[in-house]
């Protein structure tokens, strides 16, 4: 799943980091929340296709591990664009700092749990 989110994401990435060093934040944003509203679309036709019954019941607690360490993710990221500090630690805002450290905790309590 790491693997798999990582390759995926990249493109994304690159995308988003380009927009903003060319001053396009509009399109960085619509980067994200498309490629999100993108992944939701394939998670509903992978419902209607798995044959057991929902998806959703086929998840297992790793899988749940996972989806609830993104959605504080992107909550700490909301948080951030509501209070926008101009200079950090590390230059770097406080939604910055927090992701990682939540990140870093995140994958080691799955992978260890």
């Amino acid at each position: 799943g790491l693997f798999t989110a990582t390759a995926t994401s990249l493109p994304e990435l690159v995308v988003a980091v380009t927009a903003v060093r060319r001053g396009a934040l509009a399109l960085a944003v619509g980067d994200i929340l498309g490629g999100n509203a993108y992944d939701v679309l394939i998670l509903a036709a992978s419902d209607v296709a798995y044959r057991d019954g929902s998806i959703y019941q086929a998840i297992a607690s790793r899988e749940v591990a996972w989806v609830a360490l993104s959605i504080v993710l992107v909550s700490v990221l909301l948080l951030g664009l509501l209070r926008r500090h101009k200079h950090g630690f590390g230059n770097l805002g406080f939604e910055t700092v927090l992701m990682i450290g939540l990140y870093l905790a995140g994958v080691t309590a799955i992978a260890l749990g």
